[in-house]
This record gives C-alpha cells, sequence and structure tokens, in this order.
C-alpha cells in the first residue's frame, strides 16, 4: 500500500505539470512516475504469489475461510490487490496518454521549426531569383553593360590605355569635357580608334537597341544623384576586371602554392578586385594577384585546379544573379531533404502506433 501510495504522488506531479514544460522537466517527471510504478506493480506481484499459493495449498487441504480465519484473512488481503492493481493500470493508462501529448507536442513543435526554417529559405530563393522570373529587363541591362565593359576593357588593353584616358575619350565624345553622358555614349564608342571589334553588337540593330545600351550605362549613376553623368571614379572602379569566387579556395602570399602562406581562405560569392594578369606557377597552375572586396586582403589565388574544378570566374551582375540562387536554391533542396528524411523517420517510428490517440493524431499531421 505504501508502494502505490507513492506511485500516487508521482502520478499526481505529472498530472499536475503543464504540457507546455521543459522537456528535461517532463522526462524527469515521467521517469519518476514510471519508476514508483513499477516498484508498485512488483510489490504487488510479490504479494499476490505467496498469498495465492498458501489459498492453494489450504484449498487441496480442505480448508476454507469459513473454517480458517488465517485462510479468510489471506483471501481478504488478495482481494485487497484488485483495487490497487486497478488504480495503478488507470495511472499508467493516464500517464501514457499524458507521454504520448507530450511527445506529439515535442515533434510537432521540431517540424513546425523545421518547415519555418525552410520557408524563410524559400522566400530567400524567390527573391533572390525575382529577376530571372519577372520579364527580364533587370537582366537584360546587366548583361548589356557587362558586355560593354568587356569590350572597353580588351579595348583598353590593346591600346594600352589607361582607364583615365579612355574614359577622357568617351567624356569629350558624349557631348562633354567632364563626365560620360549616358545618351552620348552610342556615339563615343564609334568614335573610339581603332575601332571597337564588337561594336555593331554592343549597338545593336535598332533605335531600342541603343536606347537599352543607354539605360545600362546609366546603371552607373548613383541613385538619387542629380548630376546624370558617369564619373571618372564611377567608370575606373567598374573597368576593373573583376572575379567572383564560385567555389571555396585559400588566397596565399605568393604565385607559387608550395612555397605559399595562407592570406585567408575565400568563401563563394566574394567578389575579387583584378591587381595582375594571370601567371603560371611551376605546377603549371593558372594564379591571379587579386584583392578582395570584403576586407582588402590581397593575394594569389588559382583559378582553376588540375582536376577541372574553377574557383574564379569573370564577375558580371548577370553571373552574381545566377550565383547566388544556384547557392540559395542548394540550401533549399538541403532544408527539403533534412525535413523530408525527419518526417519519414518519425513516421517510420510511429509505424506501429494503433487506435485513437496523440500519436495517432500525429501520424496524420505529419
Amino acid at each position: 500500500e505504501a508502494k502505490v501510495a507513492t506511485a500516487a504522488e508521482a502520478f499526481t506531479a505529472l498530472q499536475d505539470l503543464s504540457e507546455d514544460a521543459e522537456p528535461l522537466q517532463m522526462q524527469s517527471v515521467l521517469q519518476k512516475a514510471a519508476a514508483t510504478q513499477a516498484e508498485a506493480n512488483a510489490a504487488i506481484t510479490a504479494a499476490r504469489t505467496p498469498l495465492k499459493e498458501r489459498l492453494d495449498e489450504a484449498k487441496a487441504e480442505g480448508v476454507n475461510a469459513d473454517t480458517s480465519d488465517i485462510v479468510k484473512e489471506f483471501q481478504e488481503m488478495l482481494e485487497k490487490l484488485t483495487p490497487l492493481q486497478e488504480q495503478l493500470d488507470e495511472q499508467r493508462r493516464k500517464a501514457n496518454e499524458k507521454e504520448h501529448k507530450f511527445v506529439a507536442a515535442c515533434l510537432m513543435q521540431e517540424a513546425t521549426e523545421m518547415f519555418e526554417v525552410l520557408d524563410e529559405k524559400l522566400k530567400r530563393m524567390n527573391d533572390s531569383a525575382a529577376p530571372l522570373l519577372g520579364k527580364g529587363e533587370e537582366l537584360l541591362l546587366q548583361a548589356r553593360l557587362g558586355q560593354l565593359l568587356e569590350a572597353l576593357r580588351r579595348h583598353a588593353k590593346e591600346t594600352s590605355k589607361s582607364a583615365e584616358s579612355l574614359f577622357k575619350e568617351l567624356a569629350a565624345a558624349s557631348g562633354t569635357g567632364g563626365n560620360v553622358v549616358p545618351k552620348g555614349l552610342p556615339a563615343a564608342l564609334k568614335s573610339l580608334q581603332p575601332e571597337l571589334p564588337e561594336l555593331s553588337d554592343i549597338l545593336g540593330n535598332t533605335p531600342e537597341d541603343e536606347k537599352c545600351l543607354v539605360q545600362a550605362f546609366s546603371g552607373l549613376i548613383p541613385e538619387g544623384e542629380s548630376d546624370e553623368t558617369v564619373t571618372l571614379e564611377k567608370f575606373s572602379d567598374e573597368l576593373q576586371r573583376k572575379y567572383l569566387c564560385v567555389a571555396a579556395i585559400s588566397m596565399t602570399d605568393s604565385l607559387e602554392v608550395a612555397n605559399s602562406k595562407t592570406v585567408r581562405k575565400l568563401e563563394v560569392g566574394e567578389i575579387l578586385e583584378h591587381l595582375g594578369e594571370a601567371e603560371k606557377e611551376k605546377t603549371g597552375l593558372l594564379r591571379v594577384r587579386a584583392r578582395a572586396v570584403r576586407d582588402q586582403a590581397e593575394g594569389y589565388v588559382t583559378l582553376a585546379g588540375s582536376s577541372g574544378t574553377t574557383y574564379l570566374e569573370v564577375y558580371t551582375p548577370f553571373l552574381a544573379c545566377v550565383r547566388g540562387v544556384e547557392e540559395v536554391i542548394a540550401e533549399v533542396w538541403e532544408s527539403v531533404s533534412q525535413t523530408s528524411a525527419y518526417l519519414k523517420q518519425k513516421q517510420d517510428e510511429l509505424r506501429s502506433t494503433r487506435g485513437p490517440g496523440p500519436l495517432e493524431d500525429l501520424k496524420k499531421e505529419l
């Protein structure tokens, strides 16, 4: 009776515990209730076995409760065990129900949090992919600007012109002696000597194509700027070749990999400024000196590995957009896989659950 009373106290503590209690607290109370119930059950079994044995022996000898006070007392003791066992069984049933509710709530919370993370990543994916999913005007302008800048870089290199001297040529031909006027850009490009090999592709075949080029070049004007011209500083910055890190790689302090020290690890998506022409080191790897835009760290970086892995690609806004979308899509797929695996695992664990109750309801929700 003392063991059953202790189990009842532990059961009452379990029933009084809030369903939103901390998992460790709930686990502790559940364990105590289970332990005291096990002890009470063991005590009932320990009492029932000798009582039944004595009653069976008395029956075999023809002795019963009517003829023996001891047998009568044994019979009464045995009968007292039945309500005690029923009390424990009812407590166990309610304790299991409480535990199942708690487990279902915890698992549902975990699943909900995973879906919240997934929803956030899906939102990021949709936002980053918006330029690709719309009518494409923004990407078209980015592509046209990238095409123009790459042609001007080649022209400057082949004619040994500095960014400043090329800028002055374009500024003078665009209608001013100071900055470059976007509306005058087509005429300025036609005036360059020697003529740009890609001039016809850059200008296009229709007035709309030229208008698109002007609009793309206007993107170099800072937002809110009242003077609608492109400055030397902005032109020089954009004309400088940049790289986009498309696979994690170390930046080192010297050209030769074997004798160099790591400056730092470059992360996917970082933009690097071109500081010198690519050179081959002893093993044949093509490496370039560059500066990270993020923290101005300088050093040498391998363009592509011997196994074919590309580490740096020439940066364009279009490429950055596409690579950014690809990166977020990879994150989304990882979250989808993790969430799907979690749901499948829990479904497998709950497969044996039968009958109405919190766990059966959870199976349907999962």
